[in-house]
């Protein structure tokens, strides 16, 4: 559980800290239309989908509830993907929940070519993911 709570907060810190230092500094860097910084601000859900308000942030906290009931039922907590995996999307989750309640919106801020505006979060949210699928494969067909 140590390992958990310090993926948690060194993730949550790190995204809070590049979304403040980019928001702040307000600059928008395109390297060759392939990659780059672009500030953005999402209302919507993932891939800004088009659920505002209340409903995104009570959709966010039944999904980390669902996580966690999920994890508690099937994951050994004493095995280090777990921490590892858990604790990267708590990270990635809170810290979008965290902008949705305090500012009404997310802050994106990474462009890679086609794809749509992310941040930090977003991508400790799909790293968790895979890391906990690769490590939990053979008991997905439980769930």
């Amino acid at each position: 559980m140590r390992k958990f709570c310090l993926i948690l907060t060194i993730g949550i810190a790190l995204d809070q800290l590049l979304k403040w230092l980019l928001f702040t500094n307000g600059n928008n860097y395109i390297w060759r239309d392939f990659l780059g910084i672009q500030l953005s601000t999402n209302r919507g859900i993932a891939f800004s989908l088009p659920v505002y308000g209340y409903v995104s942030i009570v959709i966010s906290l039944l999904l980390l509830c669902f996580l966690a009931w999920l994890g508690w039922k099937y994951f050994s907590w004493r095995v280090v993907w777990t921490a590892f995996g858990m604790g990267l999307i708590f990270a990635g989750a809170i810290s979008n929940l965290f902008d949705r309640i305090f500012l009404g919106f997310v802050r994106d801020y990474l462009r890679i070519w086609f794809f749509p505006v992310f941040n930090l979060a977003d991508i400790m949210i799909f790293m968790g993911v895979i890391i906990l699928i690769a490590f939990y494969k053979d008991i997905w067909h439980e769930i």
